[in-house]
């Protein structure tokens, strides 16, 4: 048997989750209660350091880099490449399962990041740079976990019943963007569609603006870094 063949008898969007959901459920509690936890033992000043760490230093800035150029290649170059080379379908199911290793790992990422820096720094003595870099990962955070949580899941639950349509008509090996006048085709003859793709769009686009947030709090952030090198 063919590996085409295989993938068809799978099937192309059958959107196994590569987690459970109740895996990155756990995973945004307990990063969000490790960063509750060092907002209140530092405000207490009983766990941050008098004296820079190099080790932490070295551990937030490859963090932030490791962060930062993940969000580039998967917004900018891995998706887009693989959305004009792969087929309609194939190329979701590749989507489906590659966001939530990413969703998660700007949770992670966030969330050391924010810890690192309260092991270096008094909550209550922040400047505003201070308080810019803490608002920019802090908002990065909660972007990563709205889509983790709750934007992929719905995303993937309404994107099974609009594909399921459009493999009846044969988009579901289309490369590239699918024509206007094929989805009004489309939209004419199945009703039920024209609903699961205007929903489907409206989760995606939450989604990709919650991304863009994120993007531009990793930017805040490592401009802030910039204007002091010396210490995060």
């Amino acid at each position: 048997m063919s590996t085409q063949s295989k993938h068809e008898k799978k099937g192309l969007m059958d959107y196994l989750p590569t987690y459970r959901f109740s895996q990155p459920a756990h995973l945004a509690a307990a990063s969000s209660a490790i960063v509750a936890m060092s907002v209140y033992y530092n405000r207490k000043g009983s766990v941050r350091l008098d004296y820079p760490s190099t080790a932490l230093s070295v551990t937030h800035l490859l963090t932030t880099g490791g962060w930062f150029g993940t969000q580039i290649w998967v917004t900018f170059v891995a998706g887009l490449t693989m959305f004009h080379n792969l087929p309609r379908h194939l190329f979701g199911d590749v989507q489906s399962r590659l966001f939530p290793k990413y969703f998660s790992f700007g949770v992670l990422s966030n969330a050391v990041c924010i810890c690192t820096y309260f092991l270096h720094h008094s909550i209550n003595n922040l400047e505003t740079r201070g308080f810019i870099q803490i608002s920019a990962m802090g908002l990065s955070l909660l972007s990563n976990c709205a889509n983790l949580l709750y934007f992929l899941p719905a995303t993937r639950e309404v994107a099974l019943r609009k594909n399921k349509i459009e493999k009846e008509y044969g988009l579901d090996t289309h490369v590239g963007p699918v024509s206007q006048t094929q989805f009004d085709e489309l939209f004419q003859k199945e009703p039920d569609f024209k609903k699961h793709y205007k929903t489907f769009m409206r989760y995606h686009g939450y989604s990709a603006l919650l991304n863009i947030v994120s993007l531009v709090g990793s930017v805040v952030h490592l401009y802030c870094l910039a204007g002091n090198l010396s210490s995060f």
